[in-house]
């Protein structure tokens, strides 16, 4: 190796630096395309999180909670036992005001 360098020395290296270089190329587009991969994952996961955040807040407007359920369920029952008594009381004076009414007849 102590002599000029041949057209096949030079030709070895241009290949061998081009192999390097195509594997480089090779490497670097392996990991581009798995860039894009990830980047398309994670713009599917936001675009997933934020419909499953809007659909919490669809939810929390416009569906009963159980304990809100139990609130106007207790409202309505006691709605319906005031409306009860206020019936009975009713219909105790429509007793009181007939017989008012009969014993007024029978004492003319």
């Amino acid at each position: 190796m102590d002599g000029a360098i041949t057209w096949a020395q030079i030709g070895t290296l241009v290949a061998l630096a081009g192999s390097l270089f195509g594997f480089y190329r090779w490497i670097t587009g392996i990991e581009q395309a798995f860039g894009v991969a990830l980047d398309r994952e994670r713009e599917e996961r936001l675009k997933l999180e934020r419909a499953f955040a809007d659909y919490k807040v669809f939810v929390s407007q416009n569906h009963v909670s159980a304990a809100a359920l139990r609130e106007t369920e207790e409202r309505l029952i006691a709605a319906v036992e005031k409306l009860a008594t206020r019936m009975e009381n009713v219909i105790t004076r429509l007793d009181k005001l007939s017989l008012e009414m009969v014993t007024r007849r029978q004492e003319h």
